[in-house]
């Protein structure tokens, strides 16, 4: 998963509580916003080092994120 996908699985999350709920699924409220914050947390983490990659980031550093940001979950790149 990458920046935008953890962003839009944030969203969903928040999103489907009331359906999750409607449909019989046992996930809480509390369970719900707490997943919705890690994917949150990681799409903010991917954003905040690509912009930063443009002001003065040392070049492998600027590389290593530009590849792990769009190669997805568990890249050893």
């Amino acid at each position: 998963m990458i920046g935008p996908d953890h962003y839009r699985q944030a969203v969903s999350i928040i999103g489907g509580i009331g359906a999750q709920q409607a449909a019989g699924d046992p996930i809480t409220i509390a369970e719900a916003i707490a997943a919705a914050q890690v994917h949150a947390t990681l799409a903010l983490a991917a954003a905040t080092a690509l912009a930063a990659a443009d002001s003065g980031m040392p070049r492998a550093d600027k590389d290593r994120w530009f590849e792990e940001a769009s190669s997805g979950w568990g890249s050893d790149g």
